[in-house]
């Protein structure tokens, strides 16, 4: 397991927490006015089920249906919103990301996946706190709808699904090579191979300490002959000529160095795939990263391997049309009545099924701590 969340870092984010679950719907403020001259109830409202209630309380107060549009960040919530009957303590959370659960860290996992579902209590509480509501109740928990989740099954562990539940990873727009800038296409063809370098969307635009960026230069210095394309806006000490700073990039991981939230539990499925190397944040030197690399860039690699008969299977999914045409797919849900959606997308009694699953979890745990006291 690499280096996952922990206790400290849970009470640091807290405050942030209460905040989201207290704040004000904006259900009076001038922005969904503004909306409802758009005829929402004509269209769809994609949203983030890890925002919280408000987006789905002004979506509900113009009658637009909802789409939940996720990356997968917590399998269990995904699942849930999906209206899926699963036992959640054998699935990975961003709290115990690994695969390969023992029975204490299933234990822990019960808790860590009732953790992260706490967002959808923010309209329960925004009812709490007194809020105002148009006539109908928008502050209603959250009923299951379609989610369309950044993954793919290929790269997720097995999970029990439902009709609602929807991979759209396999989902590429087709690249067209004429929208890469001169210099970055001059940049490429000086080199027989280049690497990009990403930190994500949750480094702040690719900004990262000195000490971190020192360590990724005197890698560069050690591979003069390999081009490197780094998302990263600020030159914090001079950089190698094989090396070209951009602002955005289309991300591709080789190497994993999960620092935060669903990255742990990312890096976990890049290594069950074989398609990659992760080290441990706080815990490599630039030495580390240049043997990585010269893995990763060995000839007949098992990465190398494994990630090209993903891209076949990937591209066969695409020429066969198996994969998700979200366009299509968004509008079969736009024209289909939502009493239907829920009667044949949306399995009977699913909601009485979560605890009928969870029952035997409890009941384990208890007898458990009943011998460890009587012990």
């Amino acid at each position: 397991m690499n280096n996952p969340p922990n206790i400290s870092m849970f009470l640091k984010v807290v405050p942030a927490i209460f905040n989201a679950l207290t704040s004000s719907c904006l259900l009076q403020d001038s922005y969904p006015t503004n909306l409802g001259k758009q005829n929402l109830s004509k269209n769809l409202a994609l949203i983030d089920p890890f925002a919280g209630g408000c987006s789905i309380a002004i979506a509900r107060s113009f009658n637009a249906k909802i789409v939940f549009v996720s990356a997968l960040v917590e399998s269990s919530l995904l699942q849930y919103i999906t209206a899926a009957p699963l036992n959640p303590s054998y699935i990975m959370s961003v709290v115990i990301p690994t695969l390969k659960l023992n029975f204490f860290q299933r234990s822990l996992n019960i808790f860590a996946h009732y953790g992260i579902r706490i967002f959808l209590y923010q309209l329960s509480l925004a009812k709490i706190f007194g809020y105002t509501a148009p006539e109908k109740d928008v502050y209603l928990f959250p009923e299951s709808s379609m989610a369309m989740v950044n993954m793919h099954k290929f790269l997720e562990a097995p999970i029990p699904r439902t009709n609602a539940y929807f991979d759209i990873g396999n989902s590429l727009p087709k690249i067209n090579n004429n929208n890469i800038d001169k210099e970055t296409k001059s940049f490429i063809e000086n080199y027989e191979k280049v690497i990009l370098l990403s930190f994500s969307t949750f480094t702040s635009d690719g900004i990262v300490t000195k000490e971190l960026y020192s360590k990724y230069v005197e890698m560069f210095q050690q591979f003069p002959t390999i081009g490197f394309i780094w998302r990263q806006k600020e030159t914090l000490e001079e950089l190698p000529k094989n090396v070209l700073l951009v602002s955005w990039i289309n991300q591709r991981a080789i190497i994993g160095i999960p620092s935060q939230g669903d990255q742990y539990s990312n890096a976990e499925r890049i290594q069950r795939a074989e398609i990659g190397i992760i080290l441990k944040q706080n815990k490599f030197s630039s030495k580390d990263l240049s043997n990585a690399l010269e893995k990763i860039l060995k000839e007949g690699n098992k990465h190398e391997k494994n990630a090209k008969r993903m891209k076949e299977m990937l591209e066969f999914e695409r020429i066969q049309g198996l994969s998700t045409d979200i366009s299509w797919t968004l509008n079969k849900f736009l024209k289909t009545y939502t009493e239907h959606f829920q009667q044949f997308y949306i399995p009977k009694g699913n909601r009485d099924s979560w605890k009928t699953f969870l029952y035997f979890d409890w009941i384990f745990i208890f007898i458990v701590l009943l011998i460890l006291i009587e012990s």
